[in-house]
């Protein structure tokens, strides 16, 4: 090949790239369109400049076992005993030619360095942080050691070159068994197995190209499929089993989840929100990350979980006492009763007592009973001089914060919550007493927030009973108090002296202040229509001063007319949209479309086309030639 022919080859690949490009475009630009309007939108480009590896690179070689995982620095693999021998045999082939063995080590260590050193790391993971599942792309080494064993196989004619397969089976077979001598007692013994499964497949594979005999041959090739297949399926089961779950209780779990949703959607046909402190999988101290069975079982929530959530709905939550982890997790396995109320809660999945709540039933399905939320708010409501509202005015902590909130929304100078007295008593560095002033235990509903300097393993007690795991990975900021007494006594044990008593927050929700703000949105209540990208009301507004309160968070990918006219629209607490009404009848009409998608589908149009009439063209030029 020429120097001119390789620049043309390499500009209709450049090419061919970006017809791919295009043809995907549809889902491509949109995808690019959600991934930007979120806290993970950045790229970390400045990461390029850490030029440190993240792992030892001869890892690889352990890792490639039976039931190995994947960690930061640990590449598991694996993709068949003989794979990995016949790979690496292909550098001591004395039929390929040293330049070709030299290409094809040098793309097999920039291949491997894409997986240890950082820059190129990054770049695989396409410039963001990865906490978990760090090698998802691993699957491009694979193809790779597939690729150089059935390139061996093309060129291992030679007595010689065959036999050198055997030795280079038994050198990597002593290498996997040293290296693994620090691992776990269950590593080792499938390091071992996958040894003695290597030794076999080679025997058989040395056997079955150094027999002469036609039928021995053969036969010696089945087998070699057999024992392959075999090989294969043991990695594939041992994985299988360690991340399937106990099918029954899953089972169980959605059947019981499903009947819940189920009878509360059956009773209740408007518009609300759901929301539970525990689910399927929770840890220890009440915590868990699985924050996305609102999508699962099909109701409106106020949680979620999604790798680019809306920032502004994350910011939101977090400064009303739901705290924010990974950029793209909001915990609430807690129910904070005023802010819930004002985003619709209706109902809330508990098997813990709370004040405030009413029992719907005394059915207690997947350990949860379902209460009602009297002080529900609807999603949509009236409200006036919403001009005067400045957002973040008076801010200072969870419960002032929605203080400002309720008496922005409802023109009202009462605090939904008021500060609790508190002493606090250290007994020692790990062991601290808490004793709160509840005297109005029947009209208020109390709750904490201890900040921390720095994460430990914490807990927080109410008498016997663990409130929650504290100052941890997907830990709650606000904790509930439950008590029906004048006094409660809180305990916090922790290994490190890592909380600011002095700056403790405790406050009790007045629950009739946050009733008569219930009351007020009720008879304000404006019926919409919500269905799948779309929400349609009417409202008579009687002067110029009054908006619509929609407890649904501000998208640019809303459009929202009033009269068939472009809406003046302003959000309440940086998140939730206020509609101006004018004087008189407004029709609200909302539209939600899916940003680039015109321009992917034009995209995606255009290349698909662009492709036909090249396939027609060449074909009529080559009948012509």
């Amino acid at each position: 090949m020429t120097f001119i022919q390789f620049i043309k080859t390499g500009i209709r690949y450049v090419c061919a790239m970006l017809l791919g490009v295009m043809v995907s475009a549809v889902l491509f630009l949109p995808t690019i369109g959600a991934l930007t309007n979120g806290p993970r939108g950045s790229l970390s480009f400045k990461d390029l400049l850490d030029f440190s590896f993240v792992g030892n690179m001869l890892s690889v070689i352990p890792k490639y076992s039976y039931g190995a995982h994947s960690d930061l620095g640990f590449a598991a693999l694996f993709c068949g005993g003989l794979a990995i021998v016949l790979a690496l045999s292909v550098f001591f082939n004395k039929q390929i030619k040293v330049k070709v063995k030299i290409v094809l080590g040098v793309f097999l260590f920039g291949i491997l360095l894409c997986l240890y050193w950082h820059p190129l790391y990054l770049v695989f993971s396409l410039f963001k942080f990865v906490g978990s599942y760090n090698y998802r792309y691993s699957f491009l080494v694979e193809f790779f050691i597939l690729f150089l064993a059935a390139y061996n196989c093309v060129y291992a004619k030679e007595k010689n070159n065959i036999v050198k397969t055997g030795v280079v089976a038994i050198v990597f077979s002593i290498l996997n068994i040293v290296l693994t001598r620090h691992y776990t007692h269950q590593e080792k013994i499938y390091a071992c197995l996958t040894v003695a499964m290597i030794i076999v497949l080679t025997a058989l594979y040395i056997s079955s190209q150094l027999i002469t005999k036609q039928k021995t041959k053969q036969l010696l090739l089945v087998v070699l499929l057999i024992v392959g297949s075999i090989d294969l399926g043991i990695n594939s089961s041992l994985l299988a089993n360690s991340l399937c779950m106990n099918d029954l209780e899953y089972t169980s779990y959605r059947k019981n989840q499903e009947k819940i949703i189920r009878n509360i959607q059956n009773d209740d046909q408007s518009n609300y929100r759901i929301t539970q402190t525990s689910n399927r999988v929770m840890y220890e101290g009440n915590l868990t990350a699985n924050y996305d069975e609102p999508l699962s079982y099909r109701y409106m929530s106020t949680s979620g979980y999604t790798s680019s959530p809306d920032g502004t709905q994350l910011e939101f939550l977090n400064k009303c006492g739901y705290p924010t982890y990974a950029d793209c997790l909001t915990v609430t396995n807690t129910s904070m009763l005023g802010i819930d109320s004002l985003l619709g809660v209706k109902y809330v999945l508990t098997s813990e007592n709370y004040t405030g709540l009413v029992k719907k039933n005394n059915t207690k399905l997947n350990g949860k009973y379902t209460y009602t939320n009297p002080y529900y708010m609807p999603l949509a409501f009236t409200c006036n001089n919403f001009d005067a509202i400045k957002n973040e005015e008076g801010y200072l902590n969870p419960f002032d914060y929605q203080n400002l909130l309720f008496k922005q929304l409802f023109n009202t100078s009462k605090d939904i919550y008021k500060p609790v007295k508190y002493a606090v008593t250290k007994k020692d560095d790990s062991y601290t007493e808490i004793n709160l002033n509840t005297s109005n235990c029947k009209n208020m509903v109390y709750y904490g927030f201890i900040p921390w300097t720095s994460e430990s393993e914490s807990y927080v007690y109410n008498g016997k009973d663990v409130i929650t795991k504290y100052a941890c990975w997907l830990s709650p900021t606000v904790f509930h108090i439950e008590t029906d007494s004048s006094k409660t006594k809180l305990r916090v044990e922790s290994a490190d002296s890592n909380f600011n008593y002095d700056n403790a927050y405790f406050y009790a929700l007045d629950l009739n202040v946050l009733d008569e703000c219930a009351k007020t949105a009720l008879e304000n209540e404006v019926n919409i229509s919500m269905k799948n990208g779309s929400i349609d009301t009417t409202v008579n507004a009687e002067d110029e001063d009054s908006y619509l309160y929609l407890s649904v968070p501000v998208d640019d990918c809303w459009d929202v007319l009033v009269n068939n006219e472009k809406a003046e629209v302003k959000s309440f607490g940086n998140c939730l949209y206020a509609i101006k009404l004018h004087s008189g009848t407004n029709k609200i009409t909302m539209r939600y479309h899916t940003k680039h998608q015109k321009l992917g589908i034009g995209l995606t149009a255009g290349a698909i086309l662009f492709i036909i009439i090249s396939a027609v063209y060449r074909k009529k030029y080559c009948k012509e030639n």
